[in-house]
């Protein structure tokens, strides 16, 4: 990823911060389990803050504003017979829910999730994308990066 150097006369606060990675390589949350989706390919990153660890799937709010999320995620199993929730978490505490797909029975195509939210945030707030899983069995996701992505944008300071 190429460097960009700051327009020195442009306010911290006035920057557009956005990025977007991808998933394209499955991943497991087993049954009873909340896990941390990693979006481990970085399609950008701006400014090149480091803002997104693309080892732990968090994102650290450079600075103070509102942030769009939005995430989806398929799963490759479709024999899905519970509850799954994709939800933002802010800090580490539920923040809000992009998802809930309630199933019974056997479902004959992959499930998929996604949705999107607004957060208000403080500069050094973190975010991430949490998979709730009480479907009855370990859920993967898809390998296809199309289907399994994330996007935060800061929409305005505050």
């Amino acid at each position: 990823m190429s460097r960009r150097q700051l327009n020195p006369s442009v306010s911290f606060h006035q920057l557009v911060f956005a990025m977007r990675a991808t998933r394209n390589s499955a991943q497991t949350v087993n049954n009873g389990a909340t896990g941390i989706i990693v979006f481990d390919d970085i399609d950008y990153v701006l400014p090149s803050t480091g803002a997104y660890d693309d080892g732990t799937g968090r994102y650290t709010c450079p600075a103070p504003g509102y942030y769009y999320i939005g995430s989806h995620i398929q799963l490759a199993d479709s024999n899905v017979s519970g509850v799954l929730i994709l939800a933002v978490y802010k800090n580490a505490s539920e923040d809000s829910r992009l998802c809930f797909l309630g199933k019974m029975g056997t479902n004959t195509e992959n499930s998929a999730l996604g949705g999107s939210c607004v957060i208000k945030c403080a500069a050094g707030d973190v975010l991430d994308v949490r998979l709730t899983n009480t479907s009855g069995a370990a859920q993967s996701t898809t390998t296809t990066t199309a289907h399994n992505w994330l996007s935060i944008y800061r929409l305005s300071g505050l």
